[in-house]
């Protein structure tokens, strides 16, 4: 197992592989890391209001929690399984922490079972007490931490699990659900108006795919994983045939090319930008500015020359290169200059806002076939390849493709899928083709030529407006230029947006902010993965 990169499983997967190291001493042994690690998130959320940094890039589902809630005792309410045992330990860990918290068990604890047990055992030698509810209600409660029902759980929730889970959702307070809120089942076929909406989980060992979906995945809020010390051998017999995985933020850390202190503009990266047309200079604007706030050193752009005046009111730091040019949009004959322009650069984006004239897809197919740096190809750059898909095959340099759910259809003329298949589909496109592909959404997934997918849990509103993606091709072209992979820049500039896409939300709210937005936050998003690096 990598310590930086990890395995996203599935719920089943999760629970064969908590079938198989169940009971004995090691099985008690990953319920107190798990409740070592729900302590340190009980402090986070106590302190800060929030996970600080959560794994997935997703907005705080609400902020308007009662006030004081961060002083009020923590609310534990525990089931029988392994998950009631988590919360157990939690509260053991609470009490000796003097950190105030109700402990209220849905069953009485001679029910509890294996890891459940021990850890009722341990918590009652340290002198801790808890209610089994009996159908009255807490009077009150601050973060409610929910450990009723696991993972094993087939179906919708019924009697007392059903009335707490309705109590807490309709007193709108803070929840913690630990693993997977209650009433998502492995199945998924659980009715979501019965299951719980978290506004935070703590996923014990692995990140969980489904966690990344729409469904059931907005019922785990924003997420965060703890790696239990599964041992490989355990993790590799129970991953399934189509292998996700996903890169924490030291592992992204590490993947930042170096700066070079002593050496001029251009060593830091030069990137070569073909984009814009009347009417859509905003996507050249967005892409160039996206690039020198994520580091390039010098951004060229390659511009129509009649809409050299528009950009060059907005882009003081950018060279630009006016080219052949007709009522505002590339002309073929460009290509001469387009190529010349790259031949000084470390890498090539080509696509925001060219528009999808014959002229210029005839451009695209050309300087793709005929540059010698890599590119980053975007947008309208995709669209050039309707009906001419082979031709991205065998390049020069491996190419970054950067599809949304419409480019990917239009360019692979089959849909993208959904869930497990999209992951799969992915992967069969990129080692077919010999590229990198980012297939934009929520959550995003960065497929490999050998046949890696990576997953970015995102899934933020603010950034569904046009111009984010611009703004997304910008910031992985210069981490291409600055001396990144085609791998690593994909990762980064993914995860740098999404991140950037947190600040903007919180600052301007997700119907208020817009990708400008993004761009002046980008230097803090790359400051705070500087900050994992070792």
């Amino acid at each position: 197992m990598q310590s930086l990169i990890y395995p996203v499983l599935s719920s089943r997967q999760m629970q064969a592989l908590d079938r198989e190291v169940s009971g004995g001493n090691n099985g008690y042994a990953y319920m107190r890391r798990a409740g070592e690690s729900l302590l340190a998130k009980v402090q986070e959320l106590l302190l800060h209001g929030e996970f600080v940094f959560p794994f997935c890039q997703r907005p705080l589902r609400q902020n308007s929690f009662s006030p004081g809630w961060q002083q009020r005792a923590v609310l534990i309410v525990a089931g029988r399984g392994n998950n009631g045992g988590d919360g157990v330990v939690l509260a053991e860990l609470l009490l000796r922490n003097k950190i105030p918290y109700q402990l209220l068990l849905l069953y009485p604890p001679q029910e509890f079972r294996g890891e459940a047990a021990s850890a009722w055992k341990d918590y009652e030698s340290a002198g801790g007490q808890a209610s089994v509810f009996s159908g009255e209600f807490p009077a009150t409660a601050g973060l409610v931490v929910d450990a009723m029902v696991g993972m094993g759980l087939h179906g919708n929730l019924r009697g007392s699990v059903l009335n707490l889970t309705l109590w807490i959702k309709e007193g709108g307070f803070p929840v913690l659900s630990v693993d997977v809120p209650s009433g998502v089942d492995s199945e998924l076929v659980a009715e979501p108006q019965t299951t719980m909406v978290a506004d935070w989980t703590l996923l014990m060992g692995f990140p969980r795919f489904e966690a990344c979906l729409e469904y059931p995945g907005d019922a785990f809020g924003q997420w965060d994983f703890v790696d239990l010390q599964y041992s490989p051998e355990v993790v590799e017999r129970n991953r399934g045939p189509v292998r996700v995985q996903c890169c924490t933020m030291p592992a992204l850390a590490k993947k930042l090319p170096l700066r070079k202190e002593w050496r001029e503009k251009r060593a830091q990266g030069v990137l070569g930008l073909i984009a814009g047309s009347r009417g859509m200079t905003g996507a050249a604007v967005m892409s160039a500015k996206a690039a020198m706030r994520s580091g390039a050193g010098m951004v060229n752009l390659a511009c129509p020359s009649a809409e050299l005046p528009v950009l060059a009111s907005q882009l003081t730091e950018i060279v630009l290169h006016p080219m052949d040019s007709s009522s505002g949009v590339f002309l073929s004959s460009a290509i001469t200059g387009v190529l010349a322009m790259l031949g000084r650069c470390g890498a090539g984006c080509v696509g925001p806002g060219i528009s999808n004239t014959s002229e210029v897809q005839a451009l695209v197919r050309q300087l793709t076939l005929d540059a010698q740096c890599p590119l980053i190809i975007d947008a309208d750059g995709l669209n050039s390849f309707r009906g001419h898909a082979a031709m991205l095959r065998g390049l020069k340099q491996v190419p970054v493709l950067t599809p949304h759910e419409g480019e990917w259809e239009r360019l692979f003329r089959i849909p993208a899928g959904t869930g497990w298949d999209r992951a799969e589909m992915l992967r069969s496109r990129c080692t077919e083709f010999g590229c990198v592909i980012v297939l934009k959404g929520a959550p995003t997934l960065v497929g490999t030529p050998s046949g890696e997918v990576y997953v970015v849990p995102v899934a933020n509103s603010g950034l569904a407006k046009a111009g984010s993606g611009d703004v997304l091709a910008g910031i992985i072209a210069s981490m291409r230029a600055q001396g990144a992979d085609s791998v690593d820049s994909a990762l980064l500039g993914v995860w740098i947006h999404a991140r950037a896409g947190m600040h903007a939300t919180r600052e301007f709210g997700r119907r208020g902010a817009i990708p400008s937005d993004l761009i002046s936050l980008i230097p803090r998003a790359i400051l705070e993965l500087e900050s994992f690096a070792k």
